[in-house]
């Protein structure tokens, strides 16, 4: 493949809050970690500095977003819209499947995500060791609705 075959690319994880649900044993959080959150028009200034950088590279940037878990952020929805429709780029969102609902699966769907990773750590056993009791059963139901909504 010659080098100008090759599309521009870059990727950049944005990470949205630091607090979790979780305590999983290997996080970088060892202590329960501050519910420190950027606010919403600082998080829309980071995504547009990226986008700029973008710009200037002559690329379209992905953006990973990520927490802590970013589905405890109430503008989730709206940052996503922002990012898809408002600046007309592509998200990934990073979770560990435990907080959602049929109805924020809607929502984000809705505003144009596509593209959900869900971490799991094994089977259930070796993911619940690590992660908590029942968070594996809690991520298949996850799974299994977000499939059923088309992500």
């Amino acid at each position: 493949m010659r080098r100008q075959d090759v599309t521009p690319y870059f990727s950049v994880q944005l990470q949205l809050l630091e607090a979790c649900n979780l305590r999983c044993v290997h996080c970088y959080n060892a202590e329960p970690p501050p519910t420190r959150q950027p606010p919403t028009d600082e998080i829309r200034r980071r995504i547009d500095a990226i986008y700029v950088l973008g710009r200037d590279l002559g690329v379209l940037p992905d953006i990973h977003l990520s927490g802590g878990e970013p589905t405890l952020r109430r503008d989730l929805v709206e940052l996503c819209a922002y990012i898809i429709n408002d600046k007309r780029g592509d998200a990934l969102l990073f979770t560990n499947g435990t907080r959602w609902s049929e109805r924020l699966a809607s929502e984000l769907y809705d505003a144009g995500l596509r593209y959900v990773q869900v971490s799991l750590e094994g089977p259930e056993e070796q993911n619940d060791a690590i992660r908590g009791r029942g968070v594996y059963r809690a991520v298949m139901e996850t799974v299994t609705m977000l499939r059923a909504h088309g992500f």
